[in-house]
């Protein structure tokens, strides 16, 4: 079993940054969030057969 973590971005204020995250090469990707000290991990996401990648922040 081999995880994977793509497309980080960092949030526009620098505070947080989010991702695309895979457990398996049979899950899809979903997406996650942390703050830039890695504190406050958090899946936002659902997994599913979607791959959730090529994430960006908004401005607002």
């Amino acid at each position: 079993m081999m995880a994977w973590i793509r497309d980080p971005e960092l949030s526009c204020d620098g505070s947080r940054i989010v991702f695309s995250f895979r457990r398996s090469r049979n899950e899809g990707a979903s997406i996650w969030e942390t703050r830039t000290d890695g504190s406050d991990l958090r899946q936002l996401s659902a997994e599913s057969e979607v791959n959730d990648i090529d994430l960006i922040y908004l401005p607002d």
